[in-house]
């Protein structure tokens, strides 16, 4: 029997649900995906009926429609009454997945105004989706961009909200042949309107010449009194500065205010927008105000990026940002380390602030990595790894020490060993910590004597419990205790396999992580393990697992094809 049968069986088989016609959404309409993508021609023609039912239902089945009509299972009389669909989702769906081919232009030809409609539905999502869609209905040639003129309306109402998405589709309609009949949103009288085209525009600069003719309605943006729509206006105007399209003129008091504004996120931007039009003496009366901002401990690390170097800043302002907005340091590592130098560096390390150990620590970008291997920063680790601060030490350890080659990692074992013989509690707990992680390379045995201070803090180290379980230095019966949400806190795929294993986990918290987990590396590692608990209860465990099909469709379909062999 071939994988094909052997999932076909599955799926049909008499003693089990019947999943291409299950109750729960995702399992059908999942189950159908799988099923079309095994089962042979007749095996889909025997079940035709519920492949247009399911369709019908809303299930998105529409990438195996072009095949079906060129084999001849569906007819053209079968399919085209769904692009005229009464649900709209299912109509968008129908239209989405046109290519050209076995249906022609011909044969949309009496459903066209139904798909143009889309472009004003009352869901707004959907139109959204509608507008995108026409867009690629013009690339392949299936119908015009230019026929969504005549629903433009449709569009600017969109237009109305920030959605970035929007944004996109306008610059999109701006480069084609629809240019003519929505260039003048420019100059629209709905001020929103105006500001969300203009912003759209900036977003491919080459374009932005276009929009000349209009410059003086942006220009009437730059003082208005809605200071959403206001700073809108000032980004693109900056942009066209920067660019010698247009001159500050008379009209750099809009912005000033702006410095200022209540609304914190106007006045980031404000600032943002002010460091490149801006002269310093215009901007240093509003100092206080910036300054207000940052100490609100509020930005996001992207907004503390933005105003890290914004030219009224002092080094010790910069340096007070790193303390607050240690989140920095993951993407503008270089910057903010060449601001600092080695000493402020190390100043700022030396507070012991864990927050700003950790962003150090976590897990960066390739380019980032490289420029943390910098040798002045290598020395900075060096002189941590060794400090006479146990707590440092240890933090040390524990954030930064992989950034070293394993050999001299290595060298540096007798400073970590030395933490234990301190009296810093703490210390010790982050040492532990320190030799738990997997990238520090650090043999766990070399510390066995040390096991105590796990065993004082078992609920603090759940990581290192596992690590010692596995190495044998831990006893299963000493941490019968310990809950089970605690123990996979920070585990791995392989640290909950284990852990299922040795009966540690039951049943119940395997079916919940299952539920909950976002990857879906674990997920699939769950069904291959605990196959039988997840059989025993399969609708609401295929849902879970069903998730993440797009994306991982061989390993489910293996997944799949062990069940239906019965293999445990």
């Amino acid at each position: 029997m071939d994988y094909a049968e052997e999932l076909y069986d599955f799926l049909m088989s008499s003693d089990r649900v019947n999943l291409l016609e299950s109750e729960e959404p995702v399992v059908r309409e999942y189950a159908w995906k799988i099923f079309l993508s095994v089962a042979t021609d007749e095996e889909i023609r025997m079940r035709k009926t519920g492949f247009l039912e399911s369709l019908d239902m809303g299930a998105n089945l529409w990438f195996k429609v072009n095949e079906l009509l060129k084999n001849r299972i569906l007819t053209k009389q079968e399919i085209l009454p769904f692009y005229g669909h009464r649900n709209e989702l299912v109509r968008y769906y129908a239209w989405i997945h046109v290519t050209p081919g076995v249906i022609t232009q011909r044969d949309l030809e009496p459903y066209r105004r139904r798909f143009l409609e889309l472009l004003v539905s009352s869901d707004m999502s959907l139109r959204l989706n509608a507008w995108e869609g026409l867009l690629r209905l013009d690339k392949i040639n299936v119908m015009k961009v230019t026929e969504g003129s005549r629903y433009r309306r449709g569009f600017i109402e969109l237009l109305r909200s920030d959605n970035e998405r929007t944004f996109l589709i306008y610059a999109d309609l701006l480069r084609g042949p629809a240019r003519k009949d929505f260039l003048d949103l420019l100059g629209s009288d709905d001020p929103m309107v105006r500001a969300n085209a203009w912003y759209s525009l900036a977003k491919d600069e080459s374009y932005l010449e276009l929009g000349m003719r209009w410059v003086g309605k942006l220009r009437e943006l730059l003082s208005h009194p809605d200071h959403w729509i206001r700073i809108k206006a000032w980004t693109v105007f900056s942009t066209l500065v920067m660019m010698d399209l247009v001159t500050r003129e008379e009209t750099d008091i809009g912005l000033e205010e702006l410095l200022e504004d209540p609304d914190l996120e106007i006045r980031i931007r404000a600032w943002v927008v002010g460091d490149q039009v801006l002269k310093t003496e215009e901007m240093m009366p509003h100092v206080n105000a910036l300054m207000e901002v940052i100490r609100s401990g509020t930005l996001d690390w992207i907004d503390a990026i933005d105003l890290f170097n914004v030219q009224v800043l002092e080094p010790s302002d910069r340096v007070d940002m790193v303390r607050r907005y240690p989140e920095m340091l993951n993407e503008a590592f270089r910057e903010i380390f060449s601001e600092l130098g080695v000493e402020g560096m190390e100043e700022i390390l030396a507070e012991g602030d864990e927050r700003i150990w950790r962003e150090l620590g976590r897990e960066k970008p390739f380019k980032i990595r490289n420029e943390m291997r910098d040798s002045s920063f290598q020395g900075l680790v060096r002189k941590f790894l060794a400090h006479p601060n146990l707590r440092l030490r240890a933090m040390a350890w524990f954030h930064s020490a992989r950034y070293l080659d394993a050999r001299e990692r290595t060298s540096f074992i007798p400073y970590l060993r030395e933490i234990f013989s301190g009296d810093d509690e703490e210390a010790k707990i982050m040492a532990w910590r320190a030799i738990a992680r997997k990238d520090n390379e650090i043999n766990p045995r070399e510390f066995a004597g040390y096991v105590e201070v796990v065993m004082r803090h078992l609920d603090e180290l759940p990581e290192v419990v596992v690590m010692l379980l596995r190495e044998g230095l831990l006893s299963p019966v000493k941490v019968k205790g310990l809950k089970p949400e605690e123990l996979v806190k920070r585990a791995s795929k392989e640290d909950i396999i284990f852990l299922g294993k040795m009966g540690l986990l039951t049943g119940e918290d395997l079916m919940l992580i299952a539920k909950e987990t976002t990857d879906p590396e674990l997920e699939i590692a769950l069904w291959n393990q605990f196959q039988e608990l997840f059989e025993s209860r399969l609708e609401e465990s295929l849902s879970y697992l069903l998730r993440f099909w797009e994306e991982n469709r061989m390993e489910i379909m293996l997944v799949l094809m062990k069940i239906a062999r019965g293999k445990t």
